[in-house]
């Protein structure tokens, strides 16, 4: 870490919006639906280096599954 890093500059702006409770939100599943699918497209897909394209097959199986 560099030593001028001051992470406390950031704090108030994490406690804000970097842990908020997105659940008391009127469109959390909304919200909670994007960061899954993010999650899946993006992160998952990288780290099995999956096709993206598997991983949407396998959203929508679990999808119609229920």
């Amino acid at each position: 870490m560099p030593k001028d890093f001051r992470p406390l500059v950031y704090f108030t702006n994490y406690l804000k919006r970097g842990y908020y409770p997105f659940v008391l939100e009127d469109d959390f599943d909304v919200r909670l639906q994007q960061i899954i699918n993010h999650t899946l497209e993006s992160e998952i897909a990288a780290i099995l280096s999956a096709s993206r394209n598997n991983i949407e097959d396998y959203s929508l199986y679990i999808e119609e599954a229920g």
